[in-house]
Parts: C-alpha cells; structure tokens; sequence
C-alpha cells in the first residue's frame, strides 16, 4: 500500500462519514426545522423515517456502482460516488426550513437524503475493497471501517460543539456546507489513483464477468453470509451510536453536549484500535475476533439501555468502554470476512449489494424502530434489537 493511495481512499470515507453522521447526530435539531407542527417525539420519528426511507436507495446505489466497479474497474465509480456526495451535503446546507416553504422542506431533505444514501453505497465497501485488492489483509479493511468510525467521531464532536455554543437557528448548516465542500475537493485527487492489480489481473485474462447480477446466483451461501453478517454490524452501529447518543441526551441528565462528547469518544477508541487489532491478530484469528465482537455486542446493548434507563452516570461510562471495545474487534474484522465471501469477478456487486440491502432494511430503520420501541413503552428495546441481530450473525460467521 503507498501512503498516497491509503490515505486518499481513507480520507475519503472518513470525510463521506462525518457527512452522513451529521444527520443522525443532528436529528433532534432537525426535526425542529422541518417537522415543528407536530409532537417532538413524533418530530423524532418522522426524521429517523426520512432516514430510513433514504436508506431504501441504497440497494440500487450498490447495484449500479457494484455492476461497474465489476465490469469497468474499481476506480471510476469511486471517484463519482465522492462527488454526488460532496453535492448531496452542500445541498442538505442550503435546504429551506419549513417556516419558508411549508412541506416541500422534508420533501427536498429527503431528496438530498437520498443522494447521499446513494452515494455512500458507492464509497464504503468500494474503498475497502480497493485497497484489500492492492494488499489483501485484514488491516486494509480496518482502516477504511475505522475511517468511518473516526469520521462518525467528528460528526458528534461537531454537534457536541453546536449544542454548547449554539447562536442561532441556522448553526446546524455549517458542517453540511464545510464537509460537502472538503468532499468535492477530495474527489479531484481521486482521478490520480491507479486500478488495483487484481482488477488489471482479470482485464489481461479476460475473465470480466459480463453480467455480475445474475453470477451471485451461483453463490446462495456467501451472500447468505454477508447479508446476515452486514445486518448485525448496521442495526448496532445506527443503534449504539448515532441513536444512543440523542437517546442519552433526552433520557438522562448528562446533557446534550456530554452525551455526544461520549459517543464520540468511543468511535475514536474504535477508529485507534481496530487496526491495530487486525494488524497484529487478523490474519490469523480474523473470524475469532468477528465471532467475539458479535458475542460481546449482544450482551453489551441490552446493557447500555438499562444504565441510560437507570440514568447512572458509572454505569453509562462503564458500558460505553464495553461498547467501544466490541466495536472495534467487529471493524477490524468485518471487511475482511466480506471480501472473503466471493471471488473477484463480482466481489463489488455481491458485497456492495449485501450490505447495503442489509443497511436499507434493518440499519436505516434501526433509529426509527428503537424510537418507536422507546415511545410504546420499551426502554431496553433498542438493546435487544442488537442482541438479536448478532444472534443471527453468529450463525453466519465461519471460516472461508
């Protein structure tokens, strides 16, 4: 890996998820700006609900960028993937509110929502399986999903910030603008990557699989694998983060400000440590640290939820240390265990259509369901949402 190509392929998830965290972070700001005629709880909800329905576009998005990564090289949907989302961002920056114009505010958020769900089902499994394919280890896919830890890092510690020294009722647009800015900046330096060599591989032997779509017909299993495995790692992460975060700062007395300097503080943990772990332990143990992650996970969300519910504030500290280090055995784990599961020919399309099915119909809805679990009277809902994604996990993770 040269440090050029490493870090321009992290720098770019990292800044696509300080982007996308923004929206989950600044939720209950949101829903203020956009839905202020109803109930804030409801508020909450239909914002997790254009969350959610954005999220819907994200199988199309993997199709189409996995269908070309496949057929035409991994490096042109990449360089498109940052610059629809740099577009997306800074449209979400200038967005009417609803005292202007009324409904057609949350119709274009979701419009730009929508990009941008699009745009990161091109970017995150893409660069992870770039730079796997220069150098096929464990501690490549690490980076890039501690990348989007660390971007996730940001996006809190942003809104952290906001909450404390908020001046006015337009404060939330800054980051949308100064990230989708960064991003268009980015995506220039993209056109001077060079296509990975197992893609230049398959060119010279013309072994370019003409239809990737209808190839992962042949492989039920693996995609069985990714699916279930990608359905874990989305409902815990929407859930134990960008969710618990608003969840700690309505139900406790932490305060806003505290409850994302938190949540923060644990993706920085994550984004640290998660390749140092694959580095020293993936390539021989990746699975195991998987399966421990999921184990730990399961047991650690139900956890989190009854110490919010308690409102102590030992407790809440002590489960977020167990969350940060279960996350980051299943980051520095996870890509690798994907890129696995299929051959090269239509590895994009398989796993960017398994995770992104997976993060269409169980991660984006996972703020609106543990929201709604909440709101009907089930506190410790959310936790056990988790806990039954990585029971499911669990059945899936074996050894290649």
């Amino acid at each position: 890996m040269t440090l050029f190509r490493t870090t321009l392929a992290v720098s770019n998830t990292f800044i696509e998820w300080i982007e996308y965290s923004l929206y989950l972070f600044l939720s209950p700001t949101l829903s203020k700006q956009f839905f202020p005629v109803i109930s804030e709880s409801a508020g909450l909800i239909m914002t997790y609900g254009l969350f959610a329905t954005a999220y819907f576009f994200r199988p199309l998005g993997a199709l189409l960028f996995g269908y070309f990564s496949d057929r035409l090289g991994r490096k042109p949907p990449m360089i498109f993937a940052i610059l629809l989302m740099g577009v997306a961002t800074l449209g979400m920056g200038t967005l009417p509110t609803y005292a202007s114009v009324g409904m057609l505010a949350p119709a274009l958020l979701l419009f730009f929502r929508i990009l941008q769900s699009i745009a990161v089902s091109g970017e995150y499994q893409s660069s992870a399986i770039y730079l796997m394919e220069h150098s096929p280890k464990p501690f490549s896919g690490a980076l890039i999903i501690a990348a989007s830890a660390g971007g996730m890092c940001v996006g809190g510690s942003i809104v952290s910030l906001l909450s404390h020294y908020a001046v006015s009722d337009t404060h939330w647009r800054w980051p949308f603008l100064i990230v989708g800015a960064l991003a268009l900046i980015l995506a220039l330096f993209r056109f001077k990557l060079a296509e990975t060599p197992v893609f230049r591989e398959m060119q010279s032997q013309h072994r370019i699989q003409r239809n990737p779509i209808t190839a992962l017909m042949h492989y039920p299993i693996p995609m069985l694998r990714i699916v279930l495995t990608s359905i874990f790692v989305c409902v815990f992460v929407y859930t134990c983060n960008g969710y618990y975060a608003a969840y700690l700062a309505k139900h406790t007395t932490l305060g806003i400000s505290t409850a994302y300097v938190y949540c923060s503080l644990c993706e920085l943990g994550v984004a640290l440590f998660a390749p140092l772990i694959a580095f020293f332990w993936g390539e021989k143990h990746n699975t195991w640290i998987l399966r421990l992650g999921a184990i730990g996970m399961a047991l650690t969300a139900p956890w989190m939820f009854f110490a919010a519910q308690a409102d102590n504030h030992s407790w809440i500290a002590q489960a977020l240390i167990l969350f940060t280090v279960f996350d980051a055995l299943v980051t520095a784990s996870i890509a690798y265990f994907l890129f696995l599961q299929l051959p090269p020919t239509i590895r994009c399309t398989g796993v960017g259509l398994g995770w992104n099915f997976s993060a269409a119909f169980f991660g984006g809805t996972a703020p609106m369901v543990a929201q709604k679990l909440v709101s009907a009277g089930y506190p410790l809902g959310p936790g056990y949402l988790v806990s039954g994604a990585a029971i499911l996990a669990l059945s899936a993770i074996k050894e290649k």
